[in-house]
């Protein structure tokens, strides 16, 4: 039993209708039985100063590069990204950065490259009227024709990614995580991230990952934290899924498939968003026979980062500063 089973004495779990309390002994119990699959980003890893910082910069690097346009170093507000992670339409960096290029590119042809605030403003108007998942038209709207035509045939999203992946991961490190050439000479802002929590230490229930981000670069995060290890190794029973494996948040599929792998008939996913909150109702609604706990983290990730390895906590430790929801009725 990990620290934060040990120090809870009762715990809300929230059904469909009510509130009630369960005791600690049946919680436990209930506990002991279950798989945890993580989320990646926000959760274990964090990564609002690398991977979001990433997308700017890789975006800064694709006009000048591109187009031979400089725009400022970071061309837009971190704002702007926070916002669109907080959607659940936008939960892999092929999504994010495609939009986040789509309107970098309509600033270009308005004239206003250098205003930071744009895609921020544009992105909160849009998630005010329900505009956002109608984005490919929208940002083109308002447009003449010519600015349009320009604005289609300047993005390769494809190309923007392939730089925003280099800015977080280092040009070193690009064929061996993604198979591809380097483009630039930067060492990669992933040195920067910081572990939240610890899913590798002190819990011998199945765990897994399920993540927006590629197979072998979750992979290659893992790597980079020792303590992270017992997840590759096998007979641990751990998994992952990824967005080459078939894993689009808010699709409940994958956490359906680990859930098989794990062998458990409860399970608790640990998440941050928006996308994984519905991840977990879709495979809820699929596999009602399994209970599906929800771990939502609420604290702000400053509080939760351990400054060295050996302050880390357990494989559930994480759920500390986290909401459990019952979604088994």
């Amino acid at each position: 039993m990990t620290g934060f089973w040990r120090r809870c004495r009762q715990v809300s779990v929230a059904s469909q209708t009510v509130q009630t309390r369960m005791p600690l002994a049946q919680w436990r119990q209930l506990l002991q039985r279950a798989a945890i699959i993580y989320d990646l980003d926000g959760v274990v890893i964090d990564v609002r100063g690398t991977y979001r910082l990433a997308y700017l910069r890789g975006i800064q690097s694709y006009f000048r590069l591109e187009l031979g346009i400089a725009l400022p170093q970071r061309p837009a507000s971190m704002a702007a990204v926070h916002l669109l992670k907080r959607h659940r339409g936008f939960n892999d960096p092929a999504e994010v950065t495609a939009i986040l290029l789509r309107l970098l590119l309509r600033a270009n042809v308005q004239n206003r490259q250098s205003d930071q605030a744009f895609a921020q403003q544009w992105i909160a108007a849009a998630l005010a009227d329900g505009r956002l998942d109608r984005w490919r038209s929208e940002t083109l709207r308002d447009l003449d024709e010519s600015a349009q035509q320009y604005i289609i045939q300047s993005e390769r999203p494809d190309v923007a990614l392939a730089l925003v992946r280099e800015h977080y991961v280092g040009s070193a490190a690009m064929a061996q995580v993604f198979g591809t050439a380097p483009r630039l000479q930067v060492l990669g802002l992933a040195r920067r991230d910081r572990l939240l929590a610890d899913p590798a230490l002190g819990d011998e229930r199945p765990m897994a990952v399920y993540s927006g981000r590629t197979f072998a670069e979750i992979q290659w995060v893992i790597k980079r934290f020792a303590r992270f290890a017992p997840l590759l190794q096998a007979g641990r029973g751990a998994a992952i899924e990824a967005v080459d494996t078939g894993a689009h948040k808010p699709d409940g599929a994958p956490l359906l498939r680990l859930a098989e792998r794990l062998g458990r008939d409860v399970v608790v996913y640990v998440g941050d968003l928006e996308a994984d909150r519905q991840a977990l109702l879709d495979a809820r609604r699929r596999d009602p026979g399994r209970t599906w706990l929800l771990g939502q983290v609420l604290a702000s990730p400053q509080s939760r980062v351990w400054p060295d390895a050996d302050a880390a906590g357990t494989a559930v430790d994480v759920l500390l500063a986290a909401e459990i929801v019952d979604m088994s009725n």
